[in-house]
């Protein structure tokens, strides 16, 4: 019983560095994904006139993930748009978001205090510099994930032998 009770904290251990590796990869994928939102959002600024309300139901229906849960967010807070303003359903929508850094949720947040209230060519100039840092974020979270996620693993391995031979 003391050898089955060893071995599974062992690999409890084990999993829980695994599990910090995976949470690494998945803020650096939550990046990308928002990364391809924010660049369909460019791309729809720049070639059409559309509505906020129409705009969000379209980039919706076009991305995927994180970006999708954005756009998800904002469509229903749209519809309420008459008891808050546009820039506090963003916030909202921006803080809801899974896996996103607290990084990322501050570079997004000001997006929100431009989009549906200036022209086209300032808001694409507003999600252009927004889409630069997190590109930016994204390289550092990308290599961060590279360097401290093998560090996880080996630390979780190595707490889990070590109360493996204490326990024992």
């Amino acid at each position: 019983m003391k050898l089955w009770g060893a071995a599974l904290t062992a690999i409890g251990c084990a999993a829980l560095g695994i599990r910090r590796e995976q949470d690494l990869k998945q803020g650096v994928d939550t990046l990308n994904q928002l990364l391809q939102g924010l660049t369909l959002l460019e791309h729809e600024l720049r070639l059409q006139e559309a509505s906020l309300p129409v705009l969000m139901e379209r980039l919706r229906e076009r991305s995927h993930g994180a970006a999708r849960q954005l756009f998800t967010d904002c469509v229903t807070g749209l519809a309420r748009l008459d008891e808050r303003p546009f820039a506090r359903t963003w916030e909202a929508a921006v803080v809801n978001l899974n896996g996103l850094c607290p990084e990322g949720r501050e570079l997004l947040f000001p997006l929100g205090q431009c989009l549906g209230r200036y022209d086209a060519a300032a808001q694409c100039q507003a999600v252009k510099e927004v889409c630069r840092q997190l590109e930016q974020l994204r390289r550092e979270k990308w290599m961060d994930s590279r360097r401290l996620g093998r560090v996880y693993q080996m630390m979780g391995l190595a707490g889990g032998v070590f109360l493996m031979i204490l326990l024992l």
